[in-house]
């Protein structure tokens, strides 16, 4: 009897282990479902695109460049006598930079100044003397043939006379040549021809001025975006507004185009100097969101439409990033509420709650 009492103890023991478990077990699935439907309704906030014009700034690099460079060239044969310059220095408009030595060229000069002083002297006797004859030959004391070689005498002689005046010209010309002077102010370069060297007038490089008023800044642009037509130009620490003066009609291979911006300097500035060219881009209508709401997978860039508390993944191509927003161009639209905060938190097709 004793046997068989402690057998029922044992089962009711037994009875109300299991109803124990059971109620724990029921318990704990209970919460771990109400854990798990407060862990899909991500806490979120969300933001509609914004349509609007916008401006970008961008940034390219360039370099100094003169519009003009000009080419000095001797004009006469004869040694460099003297350089007046300093290489890679400014010269201004009518400063010499060479003086060849003229004094062959004076001697010449001298010669036929000479000569055509005793051409005139010849010229001046000859017309008295035709005047003579031509009051003698009424009377029969001149023939006509001396008369007609007197005449011709004349002409012959004012033909000696015109030459000798075209070459006093030409040397008075050379001589001038031989005094080389800047017809550009700028930089000069190096000199190609030193002291003592022999130059022939078939235009023997001398050197090279550049000039700088005004300089070109060239840059290269995308031949498809609109050209700005002027930037901010950045050499150093010296800030200057360059205009579009104007672009190469040829585009490269990665479909570049050269352009060229004037722009003043008052200080020196070397050509070849490289800097930055700094512009904005216009935007017309674009849409706008926040960078943060951007998801980036290996298939791309998503975004999380919001529609009646379901969070959609919409896979979205973007443009250009203007500060702290992306311009989205297809994938959305204005109308679209996006998830701004809480990204982490979501996934497809899940439950959310919009943060107020």
């Amino acid at each position: 009897m004793y046997d068989t009492i402690n057998k029922n103890k044992l089962r009711e023991m037994i009875k109300k282990s299991l109803i124990l478990c059971m109620v724990s077990l029921i318990f704990i699935s209970c919460n771990s479902k109400q854990n798990n439907d407060k862990k899909q309704e991500a806490v979120i906030t969300v933001v509609s695109p914004i349509e609007e014009d916008s401006s970008k700034q961008n940034e390219v690099n360039g370099v100094v460049e003169s519009p003009k460079i000009v080419q000095i060239k001797n004009r006469v044969d004869g040694f460099i006598e003297k350089k007046y310059f300093k290489d890679g220095s400014f010269v201004n408009k009518g400063d010499i930079l060479y003086k060849i030595d003229d004094r062959k060229l004076k001697n010449e000069l001298t010669i036929l100044k000479a000569q055509l002083q005793q051409s005139t002297l010849n010229l001046s006797n000859l017309e008295k003397t035709k005047q003579r004859m031509q009051a003698l030959i009424g009377v029969g004391g001149v023939s006509v043939q001396e008369l007609d070689n007197t005449l011709t005498s004349i002409e012959k002689e004012k033909a000696i006379q015109f030459s000798s005046e075209a070459q006093i010209e030409k040397l008075n010309l050379d001589i001038s040549f031989a005094t080389i002077t800047a017809p550009q102010s700028g930089y000069i370069e190096k000199s190609q021809q030193e002291e003592g060297a022999y130059v022939q007038s078939n235009g023997t490089m001398l050197t090279q001025i550049y000039v700088v008023t005004p300089l070109y800044f060239s840059v290269m642009l995308s031949s498809g975006d609109e050209k700005p037509l002027e930037g901010k130009i950045i050499i150093g620490n010296n800030q200057k507004v360059g205009s579009l003066k104007y672009c190469d009609p040829m585009t490269d291979s990665a479909a570049m185009v050269k352009c060229r911006y004037e722009f003043d300097a008052k200080e020196k500035i070397e050509i070849g100097t490289m800097g930055k060219f700094v512009f904005s881009t216009k935007i017309k209508k674009g849409l706008f969101i926040p960078q943060e709401c951007l998801v980036q997978g290996a298939n791309g860039r998503s975004v999380y439409a919001i529609q009646e508390e379901t969070a959609s993944m919409k896979k979205v191509e973007t443009g250009q990033w203007i500060g702290q927003n992306v311009e989205i161009l297809s994938g959305i639209s204005k109308e679209d509420k996006i998830a701004k905060t809480g990204i982490i938190n979501l996934s497809n097709n899940c439950k959310i709650k919009i943060k107020q």
